[in-house]
C-alpha cells in the first residue's frame, strides 16, 4: 500500500497529522487537517475529509458573518444585499411593529428600512462580540442601539445567520430584553 501524508505549517507550528482507518480504495478516513492528500494501491486519491470540507465551509461563513455585520454597521446595503440571498428568511422577534417572519430581501429591507425612519436614523449595531460557528449557522452576540423621540434603547443580542452557497439564507434575532424593545418599536 502506498501512503503519501502532508503536514501544513500554521503560524510556524507544524500540525501533526493522526490519520484513522486504513487507507484502502474504496475506503474512508478522517483526518486532522484538509491538506491531507492519500493514495490507496488503486491510485484512487482521496483529497480531503468531510470534516474538513465543512471546516473550510465554517470558515468561510464565519468571514462572510463578519463582512455582513461590517457593511451594516458601515450602512453598505448594496454590501448587505449582495450577502443576503434573494430568498432570505427572517425571524424578527417579539410583538412590535417589525416582529414576525419576513420572506424575501425586498421585505427585509423594507423592514430595516422602517426600523431606519421610526429611529430616526439612529438604530444601529454598536458592537459585535465575536462570531461562533455550528454547522450552516454563525451566531454572533451584539449590542445594538436607538432613539425614538423621547424613548432610547441600548441592549445586548444575539443574531445567528444560516448560510448556504455563500449566502445569508435565514436570520434569527434574540433581543436581551425583548419587552423594553417592544416598547421602543412600538405596535
Amino acid at each position: 500500500m502506498k501512503n503519501r501524508v502532508r503536514t501544513r505549517s500554521v503560524a510556524a507550528t507544524t500540525l501533526a497529522l493522526t490519520v484513522v482507518g486504513t487507507l484502502t480504495a474504496g475506503v474512508s478516513y478522517a483526518t486532522a487537517d484538509t491538506s491531507v492528500t492519500a493514495t490507496a494501491t488503486a491510485h484512487k486519491p482521496v483529497t480531503r475529509s468531510a470534516d474538513g470540507w465543512k471546516a473550510q465551509q465554517q470558515a468561510a461563513n464565519v468571514k462572510l458573518a463578519g463582512e455582513y455585520f461590517q457593511a451594516i454597521q458601515k450602512g453598505d446595503f448594496d454590501k448587505v444585499g449582495r450577502i443576503l440571498d434573494k430568498n432570505v428568511v427572517w425571524h424578527q422577534p417579539g410583538f412590535n411593529q417589525f416582529s414576525g417572519t419576513h420572506k424575501g430581501r425586498d421585505a427585509v429591507f423594507k423592514m430595516l428600512g422602517g426600523m431606519t425612519e421610526a429611529s430616526q436614523g439612529t438604530f444601529a449595531i454598536n458592537k459585535v462580540n465575536g462570531l461562533m460557528p455550528n454547522g450552516d449557522k454563525v451566531a454572533a452576540p451584539i449590542h445594538f442601539s436607538g432613539k425614538r423621540g423621547d424613548r432610547s434603547m441600548s441592549m445586548d443580542g444575539v443574531d445567528v445567520l444560516r448560510f448556504k452557497h455563500g449566502k445569508v439564507v435565514e436570520v434569527w434575532l434574540y433581543s436581551g430584553d425583548q419587552a423594553a424593545e417592544d416598547a421602543f418599536w412600538g405596535r
